[in-house]
């Protein structure tokens, strides 16, 4: 009935204004939903992604802490190495005083036994 009485008092230029009004109020309508949608979207997407590099920043920090652990694993035996040699170098340095100190005491046809 509305049709009618569009058609009846404007004509048919304001039935297909109408018409095209309708029709951009529809479209205005499903731009809308999109929109929201896509907001909604996005914000869910941040959310992922906040998540993730979190998660991300975790993992960094148990790499770099393994790397680390790896480093000290190798400065221990370096320094296990070096310690072990100190005490060898020690232990051949007394062991040369001894030879020293039996050989001051001793005959001069037993100290060619210590050389």
């Amino acid at each position: 009935m509305l049709e009618e009485t569009e058609l009846a008092v404007g004509g048919a230029e304001m039935r297909e204004e109408h018409s095209a009004l309708n029709k951009l109020g529809e479209d205005l309508r499903t731009l809308q939903s999109q929109y929201e949608n896509r907001e909604k979207n996005i914000e869910e997407t941040a959310g992922k992604v906040q998540s993730l590099q979190k998660e991300y920043d975790r993992y960094q920090d148990h790499k770099t802490a393994i790397d680390k652990l790896k480093i000290m694993k190798q400065k221990k035996l370096w320094l296990e190495y070096n310690e072990r040699k100190t005490d060898f170098e020690k232990a051949k340095a007394i062991s040369v005083d001894k030879k020293k100190e039996l050989q001051v005491g001793l005959p001069a046809r037993y100290q060619m036994l210590f050389c």
